[in-house]
């Protein structure tokens, strides 16, 4: 199991579940724009699935990528209706 990164100076900082909460957000945050900015990125950008509903990871993807990124109304059923339509 490897250490998250970012937690370790969050937990410096206090040991309060949402500094510890805030480690684990900026560990996803870097290593998933990292890897969208390696496929390349186009000028609009959809957040989908039910992690699109925290507004601190849509703000923290949007400043790492430096985008305005776009939510649908519903993101967390986005998946479910496009397998509805092709089904």
């Amino acid at each position: 199991m490897h250490r998250i990164r970012g937690i370790g100076s969050y937990q410096l900082k206090s040991p309060k579940k949402e500094n510890i909460a805030a480690g684990i957000i900026e560990s996803i945050i870097l290593r998933t724009s990292a890897m969208v900015k390696k496929l390349g990125i186009k000028p609009e950008v959809v957040f989908v699935g039910g992690v699109a509903k925290n507004p601190g990871v849509v703000k923290a993807f949007e400043k790492a990528l430096d985008i305005k990124i776009k939510l649908p109304e519903e993101p967390q059923i986005t998946g479910a209706l496009g397998a509805a339509l092709l089904s």
